[in-house]
């Protein structure tokens, strides 16, 4: 990182993003998700307990992942500067690969936290 020049106002507004996005975005996501499919219920030793979890981890990826990733993408051009016509244009070429990663990964990981 030698040379490297921190850009500040960048940072703050990407932090900014972050905590509305995945910090209180997450929250409420993750309290309606708990009232569609209670914890008791992934909690139980039954294969119908395992599916729900299974189901509660990838819709969690699938619809959350892809919205925050969203908002994320456009978000961070918006702010900065971009026009909304480019921050689409970028968003169109990005989601698709950042969806598959959040795929083969974040699944898993819901599932456990889960």
């Amino acid at each position: 990182f030698k040379g490297m020049r921190v850009k500040y106002a960048r940072a703050f507004r990407c932090g900014c993003l972050g905590i509305v996005v995945n910090g209180f975005g997450y929250y409420a996501w993750v309290h309606a998700l708990n009232i569609l499919i209670p914890q008791r219920e992934v909690d139980r030793d039954r294969l119908h307990a395992f599916g729900l979890l299974i189901g509660k981890a990838l819709l969690d990826s699938c619809l959350w992942g892809t919205t925050s990733n969203s908002v994320g993408i456009l978000g961070r051009r918006l702010l900065e500067g971009d026009s909304t016509g480019h921050a689409i244009d970028v968003w169109a070429a990005k989601i698709l690969d950042v969806t598959v990663w959040e795929l083969r990964f974040w699944p898993f990981w819901s599932a456990c936290q889960f």
